[in-house]
């Protein structure tokens, strides 16, 4: 589970594979320039319904702040 900073949102990703995924779509939209992404969630699924919940994620400094979060995972350890 990850907690963005720049607001009360989160994203549930229960694989390591999908969190690496994520992680590195991030880091090349960051790459790219792209200032931040948009991400749609369905907010019920019934799928007869076309409301979502809108998440806005700031990718700038994204790559530093996974720097500065794996260090302090290996400094725990």
């Amino acid at each position: 589970m990850q907690r963005w900073e720049n607001g009360p949102g989160y994203i549930l990703l229960e694989s390591p594979d999908e969190q690496e995924k994520l992680a590195s779509y991030l880091k090349d939209r960051e790459a790219e320039g792209v200032k931040s992404i948009h991400v749609f969630f369905p907010n019920d699924l019934d799928a007869s319904t076309q409301t979502t919940n809108h998440m806005v994620i700031d990718v700038s400094g994204f790559s530093s702040g996974v720097v500065a979060f794996t260090k302090q995972c290996e400094q725990a350890q």
